[in-house]
């Protein structure tokens, strides 16, 4: 049977074939389009910045509690927004952190970075 982190591999492999945001689910579950546009300016502006931000730091020093602290905020995020592709690598950077794998980390924040651009 296939653990969880390798299901999360092969999603990263077909990584392109996510929605990068499924606006209309979204507006569809959070049953208004005004709160959305305000949910994805506020994700931009602030959530965004702040988790990259802070991941970047984090990984950078390897500090587990950090990084942590910010894919689990970008998952929040990113999945009341359905933007798939950032939850699907902040799902895959929480469970790198549950096995201390520092190398996966670095591996994931470019990709990540480019999925936010």
């Amino acid at each position: 049977e296939m653990c969880i982190r390798d299901r999360y591999i092969m999603s990263l492999q077909h990584l392109d074939d996510l929605p990068i945001l499924d606006r209309e689910t979204a507006i569809k579950n959070l049953g208004d389009e005004d709160l959305f546009e305000s949910m994805m300016e506020q994700f931009e502006d602030m959530s965004l910045k702040k988790a990259l931000t802070g991941l970047k730091i984090a990984i950078e020093e390897v500090d587990y509690s950090n990084i942590r602290h910010h894919s689990h905020s970008l998952k929040g995020a990113s999945s009341y927004l359905h933007a798939e592709r950032v939850k699907t690598l902040a799902e895959k950077m929480q469970l790198d952190v549950d096995q201390q794998l520092a190398k996966e980390l670095y591996k994931d924040y470019p990709i990540l970075i480019k999925q936010c651009i």
